[in-house]
């Protein structure tokens, strides 16, 4: 047995620069993947890196046309009571222009009843004058024939 144990401790010394060789390979092979490894992992995570900073930036980019478009609803807003206010303002303006058209109207109406009211009055006076002077002519009359 003991033979039998020396040939096979023999044999496994006979095969140790094998094992040796095939070590220093596969610590080679293995080295050149962890290197592999390393650099694909360092390429993804520049990757991952750039995406998120490509995502940071447009989610700040987002978070400034919400507030953009938050302040342009708050604007809106304020235009549209400004633009009502406005409206109102430009009917009662119509409706103050429509009131002096008719009171124009209305005016003008009376002013042509005047005109006609002083034609009369004028000719009433005229009338009145030409009795007074009659009236001072039989008078006159009156008083010689008296005399």
């Amino acid at each position: 047995m003991k033979n039998q144990n020396t040939d096979k401790l023999t044999n496994l010394k006979d095969l140790v620069p094998f094992y040796k060789k095939d070590n220093e390979k596969l610590n080679e092979n293995t080295e050149d993947i962890v290197y592999s490894v390393k650099k694909k992992f360092n390429c993804i995570k520049e990757i991952g890196e750039s995406t998120f900073n490509k995502y940071e930036h447009t989610r700040k980019n987002l978070e400034l046309l919400n507030r953009e478009l938050k302040l342009n609803k708050i604007s809106l807003g304020h235009q549209k009571n400004e633009y009502e206010e406005i409206k109102i303002k430009n009917e009662e303006i119509l409706n103050k222009f429509e009131n002096l058209k008719h009171s124009k109207c209305t005016y003008q109406i009376m002013l042509q009843r005047i005109k006609k009211e002083k034609k009369l009055l004028y000719f009433y006076l005229n009338s009145l004058e030409r009795t007074v002077a009659s009236l001072k002519n039989n008078e006159k009359q009156l008083h010689n024939n008296i005399q």
